[in-house]
This record gives C-alpha cells, sequence and structure tokens, in this order.
C-alpha cells in the first residue's frame, strides 16, 4: 500500500430489534489535513451517520448522546420522517475536524437497501450547511436513483432499490427532496476522482476500471488517465443527460459503473480504490476494494467498515468544491 494511506476496520453494529447502535471505536484526530474514503452506503443512512461519527465531524451535546442516537435509529427504522429530521438537526459539528478532513463516498448512496433515500438526503444537506467538504462519486445505484427521478413512470433500472422512498413523501416531502437533490447532491457528484500520494495516482471509482472504460466513457484520450477524468467530469451533466434522456443496457457510463471485473485493472503506477464488487479481499498491490456487508440488511453481528484515510500532497479530486458544476437533470 503506498506510503500516505491507510486503511482502518471500523467495527460497527447496526440492530434494528433494540433500535441499537454500536460504534467500537472513533478515529483519532488527524495531525494534519486528510481526506476519509469509504465504500458502498448501501443506500442506509445509519451507516452514513456512523461514519460521521468515526470521523470526529459529528458529536453530541453534554448528556444527550444515547437519547439522540436512540431517536436517530427508531426515527430510520420507523421511517418516521420529521422525526429523524428533529433528531439530526441536534447533532453538533466540531468545526476543527470539519476543516481539516473531506469526505469521498464510492457511491450506493442512493436506491439501495436501505430505508430511506430522503433520510440520506436530509444529512447530505445537513452536512452541506455545516461546511463539510464532500464528494459523492457515480454509482450504479445512484444512477438507478437519477433514472428513475427523472422516469417515474418507468421501471428501476437497478436491484435492490429499498431506500428510494421519493415518490412515498408527501408533496413538501418530495419537493424538498427534488431540491437537495438539485441543489446539494448534484453539486457534490462526480463520475470518477483521482488523488496524488506516496508516488503514486489514486483513481477513485465505485466499480473497479481499466484505462479503456475511462476514455470509453470520456468519448476521448486527453494525453494522460488523470487529463481525461478531469474533462469526463467537466461533462457529467451532458453524460447524465444522454443517460436519462436514451437508456440503454450498452450505454458506457452504465458499463462504467456496473463492471466487476478484477483482471484488468490500471498501470502499476496507478492504484483504484472502488467498492461495488462484495465483501471479497483482493490481493493486488494497485487495487483497493472497501466494499463491506456493513449497512446491507439488519444484522445482529458485528460488521466491519472500511475506511481509507488519505494524506494529501497536492489537492484532492478535480478542484472540486462545495460548487461543483454539475446542474442537471431533467426535473
Amino acid at each position: 500500500m503506498p506510503q500516505g494511506i491507510k486503511l482502518h476496520e471500523v467495527e460497527l453494529l447496526l440492530n434494528a430489534d433494540a433500535y441499537g447502535l454500536v460504534l467500537m471505536q472513533c478515529a483519532p484526530k488527524p495531525e494534519r489535513p486528510c481526506t476519509y474514503v469509504i465504500g458502498d452506503l448501501h443506500g442506509n443512512a445509519l451507516k452514513l451517520f456512523v461514519f460521521l461519527i468515526w470521523t470526529g465531524v459529528v458529536f453530541f451535546p453534554a448528556g444527550n448522546k444515547d437519547q439522540i442516537i436512540f431517536d436517530i435509529t427508531a426515527a430510520y427504522y420507523a421511517k418516521h420522517y420529521l422525526s429523524f429530521h428533529r433528531a439530526i438537526n441536534l447533532l453538533q459539528f466540531n468545526p476543527e475536524i470539519v476543516d481539516l478532513i473531506k469526505l469521498i463516498f464510492l457511491g450506493d448512496t442512493l436506491c439501495d437497501r436501505g430505508k430511506s433515500d430522503y433520510m440520506t438526503l436530509l444529512l447530505f444537506e445537513l452536512m452541506y450547511a455545516k461546511s463539510v467538504k464532500f464528494t459523492i462519486i457515480l454509482s450504479n445505484h445512484d444512477l438507478g436513483f437519477i433514472y428513475k427521478l427523472n422516469h417515474p413512470e418507468e421501471e428501476f433500472t437497478v436491484s435492490p432499490n429499498d431506500s428510494f422512498d421519493i415518490f412515498d413523501l408527501d408533496s413538501s416531502g418530495t419537493n424538498h427532496a427534488k431540491s437537495i437533490y438539485q441543489n446539494i447532491y448534484l453539486q457534490h457528484l462526480e463520475i470518477i476522482g483521482y488523488s496524488y500520494v506516496g508516488g503514486k495516482t489514486l483513481i477513485f471509482t465505485h466499480a473497479p476500471c481499466d484505462p479503456q472504460a475511462i476514455y470509453n466513457l470520456a468519448g476521448t484520450y486527453a494525453g494522460d488517465i488523470c487529463s481525461t477524468i478531469t474533462t469526463t467530469n467537466g461533462n457529467t451533466d451532458q453524460i447524465l443527460r444522454a443517460y436519462c434522456e436514451s437508456y440503454c443496457s450498452t450505454d458506457p457510463l452504465g458499463d462504467f459503473v456496473e463492471n466487476r471485473n478484477l483482471t484488468k485493472g490500471l498501470p502499476g503506477n496507478y492504484v483504484n480504490v472502488f467498492g461495488h464488487v462484495g465483501d471479497i479481499y483482493i490481493n493486488a498491490s494497485n487495487q483497493i476494494n472497501l466494499d463491506t456487508n456493513a449497512g446491507r440488511p439488519d444484522s445482529n453481528q458485528t460488521e466491519i467498515m472500511l475506511v481509507l484515510q488519505v494524506f494529501e500532497s497536492v489537492p484532492l479530486l478535480s478542484n472540486h468544491t462545495n460548487s461543483g458544476s454539475c446542474h442537471c437533470v431533467i426535473l
């Protein structure tokens, strides 16, 4: 593993029967700016909540920790949106940690096995309001969310899709969800990310990739992989519009976020960080899989959440900030 990165194995337990949420340990405070990269959320707002606790971004008013955790967890499993919204707004954010770190989500944030996409969007809204720096990498399930939101009369393009509840809300809730999606979610969305560390280039994708897949997606070769990624992310709006307007199973974007082929990979000076392929160990020097079972359907067993900590030597990703450039889609 390249210098400048560290893999954390985070033990957690999500138990619906007892409305329990147990996080075995939290991250030590970083001594310098860094990025935390997490694999598939599986459409689980509680996993996102636990991740925020673990990073130190979120803490609790004195004496209220257990009650707030109980209220958030109970509201999540009961799909009680107002109670969830009220409870998360009691959370406090540590400005020192917020200034130090950035977060990358490797996809499956929405339209997956969880209980509520609206609750995940509410957490993204709160993170944005508190100036948390974060990027969402496009995945097959996120793409399924985007397509369904723009084509409510059509079948889902991805399964499972249990957490998709935007059209189950009242009109006010649906409009609020669409507003968060349009003004916050899309502004933090990238198809591919990259970063330089320890003499290597980290490539962040939802699914494993290879250079040809990146070039196919971009429709051009911009001189090197990172320049091609920058070109691709600059065209995110057009790429998503094209997908939503003419969905087909052989679309390069669909192929890119669905790939499970681990045999091609990237050249040796690149390290591909991804999820999607399941809870499997990959013995390859230039591939890191962060997908685990944590956040999948309820279990009474402790699960492991993998988080990659990256100490940056240059700015993260493609100059991405909270005012990103993606302004689609066709609502």
